[in-house]
């Protein structure tokens, strides 16, 4: 009888994977002082804001939906203040983060070899946005790890055609509307893209875990019904619209400077209900494309343009808090760097994307799936600007899978048999 594996041999890649990032984090923590940095972030007060009304409140916010509160704010539940639950995220983005490096990994693993996997998932580690945002009460990393969980059960699913890993992946992609309200065409769309294999399957017990995450969106829209007045899972992507791309078109078509008219509309529709606002985004969104359709096209691909250009924000804004000779150095590279694989990483990803939708959409429905994500975040990123990489980094590990996928389809190292 064969002697099985010690389990840290067996899993070495994985292991190498949690030190490594491990190594990295505190390497980046000691160039750049982030834990001592005290960089605010408004949507990380929103965030906090959204968890106090849940616990505290048992509320919703009008822009922050449900999970993303609920997850943010579990040290509420045991009494603790708002430091803890700052103090929580981060430790909560580590794990997201980490764990999305070793799904790559074994994503990548199932059309190559474990050591190609492994290189290429390493290489995921070092997106310097990523690892930056990490400190920060945001959706990124949460929304991130969500993501890569439901494309592996989909690789799975296809590989081994057990309905239960369909359910799961349909599932996590349903939740993540409860992370990012954005996600929700995506969501609704992959319920579609598998609804005859749903259909079949009907009558496997494991379609209650479909309708159990149905039934979460469903308890946000009811409460946002009650509370708001519309039953909608959240008011921010109209909000963002309104404030940005509908501006944006505004100040082409009247000649005038962004700030300025954003500013204006934001103040105008500040001062409305939350339902009131909701139906004058969608009329002077309907009168923008009725009345003149070019300045919005032209604003939108300003904006995607914008999204794509620069590098991360919050390492622009660190500080050099003890006085250290090499930190601007340091400060100026790692932000290049930023901007750089934002741009790189963004470009590669539509290219492959659309390889990849146009090639594989019947034979290779996994990865279809995964190019189809990265192809729909850099496309709705065109509704809002001015956030630095922020857009587009939840795409970079995904592109790492496409780029694995895309040169082991070139034969430059051996197929996993």
């Amino acid at each position: 009888m064969q002697k099985p594996e010690p389990f840290f041999i067996k899993h070495k890649y994985v292991f190498l994977i949690v030190v490594t990032a491990l190594c990295e984090l505190a390497a980046f923590d000691w160039l750049l002082e982030f834990r001592k940095q005290s960089i605010f972030l408004p949507d990380s007060t929103n965030y906090m804001d959204a968890a106090q009304k849940l616990y505290f409140d048992f509320s919703l916010h009008h822009f922050r939906p449900l999970l993303m509160a609920l997850v943010s704010g579990i040290p509420y539940a045991f009494g603790c203040s708002d430091f803890a639950v700052l103090q929580w995220s981060f430790f909560l983005n580590i794990c997201c983060w980490v764990v999305t490096a070793i799904l790559v990994f074994k994503i990548i693993s199932f059309f190559t070899s474990e050591k190609t996997a492994f290189f290429f998932s390493l290489f995921s580690l070092f997106f310097v946005g990523n690892v930056a945002l990490t400190y920060f009460l945001l959706t990124e990393s949460l929304y991130t790890v969500f993501i890569a969980l439901g494309m592996y059960l989909f690789f799975r699913y296809y590989k081994d055609k057990k309905f239960v890993f369909l359910s799961l992946a349909l599932s996590v992609f349903i939740l993540s509307m409860l992370i990012k309200p954005g996600s929700k065409f995506l969501a609704v769309g992959l319920c579609l893209y598998t609804i005859v294999a749903v259909y079949r399957n009907y009558r496997n017990r494991s379609v209650f875990l479909i309708l159990a995450s149905f039934i979460l969106v469903a308890f946000q829209l009811i409460g946002m019904k009650k509370q708001y007045g519309d039953y909608t899972i959240s008011y921010i992507d109209g909000f963002t619209y309104y404030n940005y791309l509908g501006s944006r078109a505004v100040a082409i078509e009247k000649g005038k400077d962004f700030d300025a008219v954003s500013y204006e509309r934001a103040s105008i529709i500040r001062n409305l209900d939350f339902s009131v606002g909701k139906k004058a985004v969608f009329s002077d969104l309907i009168s923008q494309i009725k009345e003149d359709p070019i300045p919005l096209a032209k604003a939108y691909f300003i904006n995607v343009y914008d999204n794509i250009k620069p590098g991360n924000s919050v390492i622009g804004a660190a500080k050099n808090l003890n006085h250290s000779p090499y930190f601007e150095s340091v400060k100026q590279l790692l932000y290049n760097i930023s901007k750089w694989q934002n741009r790189l990483f963004t470009i590669l990803g539509f290219l492959l994307g659309g390889y990849f939708v146009i090639k594989k959409y019947k034979s290779d429905k996994a990865i279809t799936i995964t190019a189809f994500f990265i192809l729909y975040i850099i496309g709705t990123s065109g509704i809002s600007c001015g956030e630095g990489d922020r857009f587009h980094l939840v795409t970079f590990p995904f592109t790492m899978v496409l780029i694995a996928k895309f040169i082991s389809e070139r034969n430059f190292f051996r197929p996993k048999s």
